[in-house]
């Protein structure tokens, strides 16, 4: 899946990555992440409903131990494809 990104608080460490295959795994996103910095956490928000299965499409959140690297790994990680998708 594509990533994207909200510019909307400049202090944050979190990253939104969006357009995920069902596929993508928390392990694999920490491990592509991890390039750029410290995580301190990883959370993929799975489908609960059969409207949210039917998109075939995750999303998650990468959080880093600092706004440096999240900043290094927005700008590297902005539409990189996992898996082909």
């Amino acid at each position: 899946g594509k990533g994207s990104f909200d510019d909307g608080d400049p202090e944050t460490t979190n990253l939104y990555v969006g357009n995920l295959a069902p596929s993508v795994t928390e392990a694999q996103l920490s491990e592509l992440f991890g390039k750029y910095g410290r995580i301190e956490s990883v959370k993929i928000m799975w489908p609960r409903t059969e409207e949210e299965r039917a998109r075939r499409r995750n999303c998650g959140f990468v959080s880093f131990g600092s706004r440096d690297d999240a900043d290094d790994a927005k700008h590297a990680m902005h539409d990189f494809e996992i898996d082909g998708l």
